[in-house]
């Protein structure tokens, strides 16, 4: 048999990161280790790695035919890599550069290696067809209306970001707001996004349709996971993994499954959270109330995790670190579900695929049959709430906003009366209200007394509770046993939208240990508190109750991430809260000035109203936000939507983001998402880093 020595990387991505428990391996079967004399930017000096990648790989393929015909093999020499295990191992990547990559000499050269490969062998020509259909970011939007590694969306001639630029209105309606930012080129930015972390994923080409604010993003993003901070590198990744998988998410898991292989994790943590440090273990309570209900979070969670002084407690640093990572990449199970994202093209089984007998490879992380996930039962056909209130809503409404202001719903789509409402709403429907809190409570009211179906909260959820609790609830919800939504086709799995942990042999409520995500849901049986860690395991979003006597509307007026929260990140993880900060401003104000193909919108009631109900869905009060405004501006379909992206991204369908009757464009529709992902992450973050005061005080 040949093998393969291929000299170690001197990259930062494969060097030491000091991580307990990391181990590392060969690193000439990683990305880093074979693919990283790619990432510099300069295509002189990336030419001499890419010639190396090119000529391995197809001597390994001429010796792996060869072997198999009998023709004698070569001695192998120590730490060396059979050509088998080496194809094995790198031609999913060679796949994925060739359709993602931003840099036009590797795409080439990794279309031409594949070319090659099949010529040598007739194995390899499945990867020349894949090279057809791989590149298809989400199942929600068309291909064609996707950003191509390029920078271009690829029903468009123009670069994305001239595109957006070219549609931006006037801004003069909005002061504050952030226009599209020509001077951010996409291109540019997706090869930056590439050199720093070895890919351009799905989420980074989705994003792109809004540079200005992917800028900030990627940048925040690279500094939590990847620059200098209280916790080891795969440490941070395998949070990622265990916030992934409280929405089991199952596109975040791979992606950061892959990610902390890379890094030097060790590999035996990804059996399961049992495997992994108590010290991680001990984070499965706090995770699961930062997912699902985290206005039962407490200083006295604080107090627990950080007492003692052994090697298994946390340092308010390490926490308030571990902190951010779970709030972002529970709010981004929310993108990934809201987008329809489809794996990354390395996560499926290339190698086990055979085009005769199907139209494309399953994801390698479903080892089982795939299960439709449950769409909600919708009763009533919907209806847009600003035309049917309760008595208690339209008297709160009545205070802010009189009958007179209100424009009258002609006969019309939904998209053409939300123009009419933003075309007539200056003057009428600012930030502030004389009677705020008199809009929110009667909102509040109104939709606890009927139901999450109605008013505020929109249609009931799939995978929610469909009344409030009062308590931590632990109870699983009931589903129906309608089919998917989802669109057919080759690689039509949708990432956060397969297998649900909770539907196993014992019915809803049990967990399904071959769900990707159950293995990272809670500590082993004979860890202290097993029994209530199972429980957790199991907990689901409850509806907020603001009548609740076990815990309290969150005022921001109390404490907000302007005034405590930054100043906190900021003295416990220098750097970040800046980042941070300018990421949420960015997308709070971030505007075009158009709804579908109208111009010189101000869209500020539209966006606001998003934002606003994303944080009255987690409890969070603003004393100076007129709630009476959210039914006007938001129907059902989008509160829905709303509270589905916030509380439960794993019961997103395609019917919920398509939107009927708004005609919103892709990029729109992300931007709808984007609003409501962020808000839902300050949410959360705001009451763990609230909690973390008290106890610190």
């Amino acid at each position: 048999m040949s093998f393969y020595h291929v000299p170690e990387s001197s990259d930062a991505h494969s060097s030491d990161t000091g991580v307990s428990g990391g181990g590392g391996g060969a690193e000439d079967v990683t990305f880093f280790g074979f693919f990283g004399g790619l990432l510099v930017s300069e295509a002189a000096d990336r030419a001499p790695a890419l010639q190396h990648v090119t000529q391995t790989l197809a001597q390994a393929a001429r010796d792996e035919r060869d072997e198999r015909n009998g023709v004698p093999a070569m001695v192998a020499s120590p730490g060396s890599v059979a050509p088998a295990q080496l194809l094995q191992a790198h031609l999913p990547q060679v796949l994925r550069l060739a359709c993602t990559c931003p840099l036009e000499d590797v795409r080439d050269s990794m279309r031409a290696l594949l070319q090659e490969l099949a010529a040598i062998d007739a194995e390899y020509s499945k990867y020349v067809l894949a090279l057809d259909f791989a590149f298809q970011p989400s199942n929600f939007v068309p291909r064609e209306a996707c950003i191509d590694p390029s920078g271009r969306v690829l029903g468009s001639p123009a670069p994305a970001s001239a595109a957006a630029a070219a549609t931006a209105g006037d801004d003069s309606a909005a002061a504050d707001a952030v226009d599209a930012d020509a001077s951010v080129d996409t291109q540019t930015l997706l090869e930056d996004i590439f050199l720093s972390s070895g890919r351009v994923s799905h989420i980074d080409l989705l994003m792109a349709w809004h540079p200005s604010y992917l800028t900030l993003y990627a940048g925040a993003t690279h500094f939590l996971m990847e620059d200098a901070g209280p916790l080891p590198t795969p440490w941070r990744n395998y949070l990622a993994i265990m916030a992934a998988a409280r929405h089991h998410c199952d596109y975040l898991i791979a992606l950061q499954e892959s990610e902390f292989i890379a890094v030097g994790g060790d590999p035996a943590w990804l059996k399961g959270i049992a495997n992994a440090p108590k010290k991680l273990q001990a984070l499965c309570e706090l995770n699961a109330l930062l997912a699902h209900q985290p206005w039962l979070i407490t200083p006295n969670h604080i107090a627990t995790l950080t007492a003692g002084a052994g090697s298994d407690s946390w340092s308010v640093a390490e926490l308030v670190h571990a902190l951010v990572i779970l709030s972002t990449f529970h709010a981004l199970c929310g993108f990934v579900a809201g987008m329809g994202l489809r794996h990354e093209i390395d996560a499926f089984d290339w190698a086990a695929w055979d085009p005769a007998k199907s139209p494309a490879p399953l994801p390698l992380i479903r080892r089982n049959a795939p299960e439709a996930p449950p769409t909600p039962s919708h009763g009533a056909a919907s209806t847009p709430l600003h035309s049917s209130t309760s008595a208690a809503a339209a008297s709160a409404s009545s205070q802010a906003v009189s009958p007179q202001q209100l424009p009258a719903k002609p006969a019309m789509s939904d998209g053409e009366h939300l123009l009419h409402l933003l075309s007539n709403s200056k003057g009428h429907f600012g930030h502030f209200s004389e009677h705020p809190s008199d809009g929110f409570n009667a909102a509040v009211e109104d939709s606890v007394a009927r139901g999450p179906a109605e008013l505020m909260l929109g249609e009931g959820l799939s995978g929610g509770p469909s009344s409030s609790s009062s308590s931590s609830s632990s109870s699983a919800p009931s589903h129906n046993n309608n089919g998917s939504s989802h669109p057919a086709g080759p690689l039509s799995t949708a990432g956060g939208l397969l297998r649900h942990p909770l539907h196993g042999p014992g019915g809803v409520g049990h967990l399904d240990p071959s769900a990707p995500a159950s293995k990272y849901l809670c500590p082993p049986a004979d860890a202290p508190n097993a029994a209530a860690a199972l429980k957790l395991a199991s907990m689901r979003t409850a509806q907020f109750d603001v009548n609740s006597k076990a815990y309290a509307t969150f005022f921001l007026h109390d404490y907000s991430w302007k005034e405590h929260g930054f100043a906190l990140v900021h003295r416990y993880y220098q750097g970040f809260a800046s980042l941070i900060d300018q990421e949420w401003d960015t997308i709070f104000s971030l505007t075009y000035n158009t709804v579908s193909d109208a111009t010189g919108v101000d869209t500020t009631p539209f966006r606001t109203a998003i934002w606003f109900l994303a944080h009255r869905l987690l409890g969070l009060q603003h004393d100076d936000f007129d709630y009476a405004r959210i039914p006007v501006f938001l129907t059902n379909a989008l509160k829905t939507l709303v509270r589905k992206l916030v509380c439960a991204p794993d019961g997103i369908t395609a019917e919920d983001i398509e939107l009927k009757g708004y005609n919103f464009k892709p990029d729109e529709k992300c931007h709808i998402v984007l609003l409501a992902i962020e808000a839902r992450r300050q949410a959360a973050l705001l009451y763990a880093l609230h909690s973390v005061m008290k106890f610190m005080s």
